[in-house]
């Protein structure tokens, strides 16, 4: 007796099977992908977010080498106005001696 080989039994599970695998083989890959570039964009969002503390730290320093500077400054204007007036008593003083003394003259 010969037997009889039905093809169709024999194939379609092997190429339904095959299917399967291969669209399990895409997801997979696919989904890999995915991870990877959400891998790639958390380090770059974590890279930037570095370099803005950097640059927060970098504002504070120049935000306070500002207030440093715009003290020295007031400090400046400060001694600047003690200076003229004590030179504007001084002048005062000279010149009323300088009067006594023209004074004397005549």
């Amino acid at each position: 007796m010969l037997l009889q080989v039905n093809y169709e039994q024999i194939f379609t599970p092997i190429v339904v099977s095959g299917i399967v695998a291969l669209v399990v083989w895409i997801f997979r890959t696919k989904t890999e992908e995915t991870k990877e570039r959400i891998d790639a964009r958390q380090e770059e969002i974590k890279d930037i977010q570095e370099r803005q503390n950097k640059h927060g730290e970098r504002i504070a320093v120049l935000e306070k080498d500002f207030l440093n500077q715009q003290n020295g400054i007031n400090e400046l204007k400060l001694a600047l106005k003690e200076q003229k007036a004590e030179f504007t008593a001084q002048f005062n003083h000279l010149s009323s001696q300088n009067n006594e003394i023209l004074k004397q003259l005549k």
